[in-house]
């Protein structure tokens, strides 16, 4: 998408890689505009993940960020047009 050029729109984005460093680049965050980032990460993962860069990129575009280190799970419910999210803990 980004190599073609293409722009486009995504309500939900799985952050890649557990919100590494090189996860969700920043042009890949200006192409689509997600309004809500789950980032998929064990708390024994250590203080790598998420990298405090990607969640500044995510936050910078307005993205609201939900982790499943933070909370027990992120659950994601849509009717084809619209989606709600729940976190819980």
């Amino acid at each position: 998408m980004l190599a073609r050029g293409e722009r486009g729109r995504c309500d939900l984005l799985q952050a890649g890689r557990h919100g590494s460093e090189s996860a969700s680049s920043q042009a890949s965050l200006e192409a689509v505009c997600p309004a809500l980032a789950v980032i998929s990460r064990g708390k024994d993962l250590g203080g790598a993940y998420p990298a405090e860069a990607t969640l500044k990129r995510l936050t910078q575009h307005g993205e609201t960020v939900a982790g499943t280190d933070e909370y027990c799970s992120v659950e994601v419910i849509s009717d084809g047009t619209r989606f709600d999210a729940e976190a819980r803990r």
